[in-house]
């Protein structure tokens, strides 16, 4: 999986929420006074850095899944045919 595939999947979603962004921006919910402007700002980048985070840790985790890919590994299965990490004994 190389980074082009890897923009080509996630474009989508980045257009979506560009979309949301500036309708946001051009339509607000309600009005404001003009001293309360410069939420903009931090709103911004708070959306910068919750992209930012959910992108690298995509990336992290297609990272993981191509590598778990590339040396044919999977998940332990326990002998009766289920993953192992799913099967938890319950008291009862």
């Amino acid at each position: 999986m190389d980074i082009g595939s890897l923009v080509a999947r996630q474009l989508p979603v980045l257009i979506a929420l560009a979309v949301a962004s500036v309708t946001e921006i051009l339509v607000p919910l309600r009005s404001q006074p003009r001293l309360l402007n410069g939420r903009l700002a931090t709103n911004l980048t708070l959306l910068a850095i919750t992209l930012s985070l959910g992108m690298l840790l995509n990336l992290i985790l297609a990272i993981g899944a191509a590598y778990v890919h590339q040396h044919r590994m999977s998940a332990p299965r326990s002998p009766r045919g289920g993953l192992g990490a799913a099967e938890v004994p319950l008291k009862r």
